[in-house]
């Protein structure tokens, strides 16, 4: 018999495409069996935080809240391997923590992170513990300890070792200095928020609800219900005062969600005057009101099973969170006003 690769008469398969075929399949093997880190975005701090904010102003996530800047302030979070081999090289795992720049300009406000290296807190290192595929583990940093020291422009000059007041961007991040071979680096990363909180200076919020007494409102708790009217109808259903203690101390900025909706039936409430609503610092208190319009009074919702007595209404939410913040980031103030229209259904 011929060597196939000389005859194919006979139909046999190149022996040329044989080592092709072999070479994509031992390539596939190997790509396909190897080592995934991954960082969750789930942490705990301790001391363990005394609140919880969700923040908008760049940031567009949840802050924790620590109860002071002292230190040392001990971070944990789980590392896993999710891939489909054992992690076979040592690899480094860094912590950094920087401090948020709050910026003003115009009509705009946020966060930003300070650019390095003065506005990094910390920055440390430890090794990475060697996974097999499927396995997680705890890693942890001890902030302001002496393998993870304060950089000292962000520590209080007095004792007790303390971090400053001011939102603070954390990022873990596992593989640093990419030794480990892996198909996915973008889950290598964990970034969270932390604040801490001036403990000399508050801003304020306090929320008249139904200021003038209009008959057809309805307050249960923090919730205020508006009855649709016959005609159309505009109304203040909130006067807000913000004001910062010790009085002019700081400046500070607030801000929140102006207009809200419309609804489904053309409803909508709104900030007076305009937000962001930016306080120097010296400045009174600062008053805000919450108008709600409602376009068509005779608006009927869908079919519902939401009752106000006896009857089946619609009900539309009309809700906006002020937050109020300092020039310096010290200070974050929010507060939730609550509204709902009332219709009446669909039979």
């Amino acid at each position: 018999m011929k060597p196939c690769c000389l005859d194919n008469s006979d139909h046999d398969v190149p022996i040329t495409f044989i080592f092709i075929f072999a070479f994509i399949v031992i390539l596939l093997s190997l790509t396909s069996c190897a080592p995934n880190l991954n960082l969750e975005k789930a942490k705990s701090y301790n001391p363990p935080p005394t609140d919880t904010v969700g923040l908008a102003f760049g940031v567009n996530d949840n802050v924790d809240v620590l109860p002071s800047g002292n230190l040392p302030i001990e971070v944990e979070k789980k590392i896993g391997n999710n891939g489909t081999a054992n992690v076979a090289v040592p690899y480094r795992i860094n912590e950094e923590v920087v401090r948020m720049i709050f910026v003003v300009a115009g009509n705009s406000a946020g966060f930003v992170p300070g650019n390095p290296p003065d506005y990094t807190a910390f920055d440390c290192n430890q090794q990475g513990p060697i996974l097999a595929k499927g396995q997680k583990q705890a890693i942890s940093f001890k902030l302001g300890s002496t393998p993870c020291p304060v950089n000292p422009i962000h520590a209080n000059p007095t004792p007790p070792p303390a971090l400053k007041c001011g939102l603070y961007r954390e990022t873990m991040m596992a593989d640093s200095a990419y030794n480990v071979d892996e198909p996915n680096e973008n889950d290598n990363n964990s970034v969270n928020y932390f604040y801490v909180p001036s403990n000399t200076r508050r801003i304020i919020m306090n929320a008249t609800t139904n200021p003038n007494n209009v008959s057809c409102f309805s307050v249960q708790g923090k919730i205020l219900s508006i009855i649709a009217p016959t005609s159309v109808f505009g109304v203040q259903t909130h006067q807000v005062t913000a004001s910062i203690v010790p009085s002019g101390s700081q400046g500070y900025t607030v801000n929140g969600k102006s207009p809200v909706g419309p609804g489904a039936s053309g409803t909508t409430c709104s900030i007076a005057p305009g937000l962001p609503a930016q306080v120097p610092a010296g400045a009174g208190p600062l008053p805000l009101g919450y108008t709600c319009t409602i376009p068509d009074p005779h608006f009927v919702g869908p079919t519902c099973n939401s009752f106000l007595g006896s009857a089946p209404v619609y009900e539309e939410h009309l809700d906006t969170k002020l937050t109020a913040i300092s020039g310096d980031g010290c200070i974050i103030a929010q507060k939730m006003l609550q509204v709902r229209v009332i219709f009446e259904c669909q039979p």
